[in-house]
């Protein structure tokens, strides 16, 4: 009887300890600030969002307004090189140059641009010497030219991607005729012996009276700035028709006239350069809304972004 009673106290002592560990402690709630956006910031995400949705809608057509700076290179050529006076030709001489133009866009595809261009013709001979002296005269430097260019990538066509586009134009050189102050050079021949011969160089150099003309072909990478401004490197190629200038040399041995030649530019040439271009007039398809009695064969309209 005594032990059952020991047992049953110890059985009750030990109930308010077990209820105690099963009980769960409540969890502590914490209060959370709903944070929302400053004006700032929520008109900054809009126009973010409404940009991203205009890239998404094909453009049908653009104009732009360009400027190019290029460096443009002149092949000169010479019909005889008197006793190797000069250095091995075809020479060529590099000029900084640049140009305006107008330019239009069809469906981020197809362009075609015009425009006027400062960048001089020159003629150019470089002297086989020591003192790395020559000849180097050019024409006015007026040019106007047109050319067209096409995208090579077909699968996003009507939106403003970066890409590599070839072409190919025209230009017409209006040249004011006129001579350029002459030049000359007095070089001294020494043979195995130490004796000197001497060969007097002259010039006479005249412009053309006449337009000449000229071909290109064309390779340039585009890419958008921002929504309103392109820029892109090119490199041209250039085959000139008509002698834009020309150079009279005169070569006298000992103060004697024995031989002439003549160094002849027309345009052809290199340039290569950076272009940049600002949109305006940008036509955008968007989808049109259909209501009764407003159907019609195209789900697209056009809009102009001035």
């Amino acid at each position: 009887m005594r032990h059952f009673s020991f047992v049953f106290i110890l059985t009750v002592l030990s109930f308010p300890v077990l209820r105690a560990q099963e009980t769960p402690v409540p969890e502590e709630k914490y209060y959370t600030p709903e944070t929302s956006e400053t004006p700032t910031i929520q008109k900054f995400r809009m126009k973010k969002e409404a940009e991203k949705q205009l890239e998404r809608v094909k453009i049908l057509s653009r104009w732009y307004l360009g400027a190019d700076l290029f460096g443009r290179s002149d092949i000169t050529s010479l019909d005889n090189n008197y006793r190797y006076l000069f250095k091995s030709f075809p020479a060529s001489t590099v000029d900084l140059s640049f140009s305006g133009q107008v330019g239009w866009i069809f469906r981020e595809q197809l362009a075609v641009e015009g425009g006027y261009a400062h960048s001089k013709i020159h003629n150019t001979a470089v002297l086989n010497t020591t003192n790395k002296g020559g000849f180097r005269f050019s024409n006015d430097g007026n040019a106007f030219f047109l050319r067209t260019k096409f995208l090579i990538e077909f699968e996003k066509m009507g939106l403003r991607r970066p890409g590599l586009w070839i072409g190919g134009g025209a230009w017409a050189v209006p040249n004011s005729g006129g001579e350029r102050d002459p030049k000359g050079y007095i070089i001294y021949h020494y043979d195995n012996r130490g004796a000197a011969d001497t060969t007097y160089v002259s010039s006479k150099t005249t412009i053309g009276d006449d337009w000449t003309y000229g071909l290109e072909a064309s390779v340039e990478y585009a890419f958008k700035l921002n929504e309103w401004a392109d820029a892109a490197f090119f490199i041209r190629r250039h085959w000139g028709y008509g002698t834009a200038i020309s150079t009279e040399l005169t070569f006298a041995d000992n103060k004697k006239v024995n031989e002439t030649g003549f160094l002849k530019s027309d345009g052809t040439g290199w340039n290569f350069g950076i272009s940049i271009r600002f949109m305006t007039g940008i036509r955008r398809g968007e989808l049109k809304t259909y209501t009764p009695g407003n159907a019609g064969p195209s789900p697209y309209r056009s809009r102009t972004d001035l």
